[in-house]
């Protein structure tokens, strides 16, 4: 997760380690939520994507 951008790891510890809803982040960020949904997904996707070139996930 410490090799994700600033923007998405942000997003992605607020949503998973702290609880908070994507409307609750985005008040908390001034963004729109919309915007906090995407860096969501964003994040998960790279995340997914670093962990399989480091061979987790495979069988």
């Amino acid at each position: 997760m410490a090799a994700l951008p600033d923007k998405h790891r942000l997003v992605l510890f607020l949503y998973y380690y702290q609880g908070y809803a994507t409307d609750e982040i985005a008040q908390i960020l001034g963004e729109n939520s919309s915007t906090v949904r995407s860096r969501l997904v964003q994040a998960r996707r790279k995340l997914k994507l670093r962990l399989e070139t480091e061979g987790y996930g495979t069988t």
